[in-house]
């Protein structure tokens, strides 16, 4: 298990964050990036691509205002102090995708959470699948957490930059920013809890953006939140 960042109850002190169910959405996007509010379609409801990261933290900027603005008493809290969204750490990310606390030991070890048939779960390419077409949220059914679309659809926006992994010590040389989990382009047997690419944060003179890149976030709080 992690550590989340709120306390469930005083009785049990277990702690929890929040992930989006769906990946955002250009409806989502729109609503809050436009100067008018967009009139809600089926074409809205795909996920939001093409943002480039910087993009996607601005975003999850303009939702915490918005939200401190006219709906800060509905947050969760840690200590009297609101949560805020932000996009999801690596950790974050793969423990949910895998399944978290829904799943046994060896289910959350394996390449996919449980399923009967991955294209009754998650969006690849191929014909059997998405045929390369990004398709709409939540059609398929979820995984053990509740989440949809966590392996496939779009790849999804990381907070964190990219490590190098080396066994049993810390590697100090961060990278560009990283994408979780495959896309309507992805192969089948790309199609893994592990997947994980390093993007770099510009593409030549731009901010680097992608038809299959898109991001999901996640409700969480500060990890120090008195100094008692």
């Amino acid at each position: 298990f992690i550590a989340g960042s709120f306390t469930e109850t005083p009785q049990n002190k277990g702690r929890y964050y929040l992930m989006a169910k769906y990946e955002l959405t250009a409806l989502q996007y729109q609503a809050l990036t436009s100067d008018t509010c967009p009139t809600p379609s089926r074409k809205l409801s795909l996920p939001q691509t093409s943002i480039s990261w910087f993009e996607a933290v601005n975003f999850s900027d303009k939702y915490n205002q918005w939200l401190r603005a006219n709906a800060l008493d509905k947050l969760p809290k840690e200590d009297n102090n609101p949560g805020f969204l932000r996009l999801p750490t690596e950790v974050e990310w793969e423990f949910a995708a895998r399944g978290g606390l829904k799943v046994d030991t060896a289910q959350f070890r394996d390449s996919r959470y449980p399923m009967d048939d991955i294209k009754n779960y998650e969006w690849y390419s191929g014909s059997q699948s998405s045929n390369g077409k990004l398709q709409l949220i939540g059609l398929l059914n979820p995984n053990p957490l509740g989440l949809y679309d966590m392996l496939g659809n779009v790849s999804e926006m990381m907070f964190t930059p990219f490590y190098l992994n080396k066994i049993n010590r810390l590697h100090g040389q961060a990278g560009g920013f990283v994408v979780r989990g495959g896309s309507v382009m992805s192969s089948e047997s790309d199609i893994r809890s592990a997947s994980r690419k390093e993007i770099n944060y510009y593409d030549n003179a731009q901010p680097f953006t992608s038809k299959t890149m898109g991001l999901r976030l996640v409700l969480v709080s500060q990890a120090i939140t008195s100094t008692d």
